[in-house]
């Protein structure tokens, strides 16, 4: 069993995850105005492209910020394209990053659909995933821009996120998480059998 981490440093934990140097996107200016209307944002934020960490000397080890879970220890950290998650030592599990397609599993838009990037957004602050009444994780897999979750009975499954090409395991190509009510016990087990 994974010893708990409890400051995961974000560009070691974007290494061990993508076996590559880590990707951290530079602070975003969010909008002031109501969120759109549809899924997507009416316009991305412009600006420098994500700096790389981890290519140069002196960006590792003590040198990276530290991502702050709130009380409780990570066990496990799993990380797609542009979001990582963490599997937390309560079973629970905390998602940042980009939403975009719904696969930080927080119910609901952002207005640039990014969480982790601004103060106040991680800690205690960021809220756990709902996975269920009485469900908890105990292991979590992210893809390019869905994650799954395997339940305390470690059969079951839940997935969220981005699932055109079937990858959420529920039989439709719809995004889920990306809006109120489709997680927690609306969020459909995968039918693995």
């Amino acid at each position: 069993m994974p010893h708990p981490a409890r400051g995961i440093q974000c560009g070691q934990a974007w290494l061990q995850a993508r076996g590559e140097a880590a990707r951290v996107a530079p602070p975003r200016r969010r909008s002031t105005a109501s969120a759109p209307s549809s899924r997507w944002p009416q316009q991305k934020p412009s600006g420098p492209r994500p700096s790389r960490i981890g290519d140069q000397p002196g960006e590792i080890g003590d040198a990276l910020h530290k991502v702050n879970l709130g009380a409780r220890p990570a066990i496990a950290l799993t990380a797609g394209k542009n979001h990582a998650c963490a599997l937390l030592d309560d079973g629970s599990v905390k998602c940042w990053g980009s939403a975009e397609n719904g696969q930080l599993g927080n119910g609901g838009p952002t207005p640039w659909l990014y969480i982790g990037d601004s103060p106040n957004e991680l800690g205690e602050n960021l809220k756990p995933v709902a996975l269920g009444t009485a469900h908890t994780a105990t292991a979590i897999a992210a893809g390019e821009q869905s994650t799954c979750a395997v339940l305390e009975d470690r059969i079951s499954v839940k997935c969220w996120g981005n699932g055109f090409d079937g990858e959420l395991g529920n039989g439709s190509n719809a995004i889920i998480g990306d809006n109120p009510g489709e997680m927690g016990d609306a969020l459909p087990i995968v039918p693995l059998e």
